[in-house]
């Protein structure tokens, strides 16, 4: 188990941020140190994607993705495999992160069907 830097649940598109997590996150991947992070951020429809951060050493990150609870996403459940993440420019308040071109992506669960996975026509 690596230690948790926080979770944060957002209730709107770009807020609330969790600062002090993702500051501890974002210390911890600078300094190579394992550790974990959680997200809950809203789409432009407000469904929700989980994104979970995990720094498993020196030149590893894994990164999943929770599309599932999404009705207009894929539906998915996605691991991304990265050597290394990028800064986001923003406005945020606290450090903003994401996956760069190292990552390598999993599907680890694949919508059912075109008529599971909530898009209409």
């Amino acid at each position: 188990m690596l230690p948790s830097c926080g979770v944060e649940d957002a209730t709107g598109q770009d807020d609330p941020w969790n600062e002090v997590a993702r500051a501890s996150f974002w210390d911890a991947y600078h300094a190579q140190r394992q550790a974990e992070f959680a997200t809950i951020g809203l789409t432009i429809e407000g469904g929700p994607i989980t994104w979970v951060y995990r720094i498993l050493g020196a030149g590893r990150v894994e990164v999943f993705i929770d599309q599932t609870q999404d009705r207009y996403s894929s539906g998915r459940w996605l691991r991304l495999d990265c050597s290394t993440l990028s800064a986001v420019d923003s406005t945020a308040p606290a450090p903003d992160f994401g996956p760069d071109d190292s990552c390598v992506e999993t599907i680890l669960r694949q919508a059912a069907s075109a008529e599971n996975d909530g898009h209409t026509d």
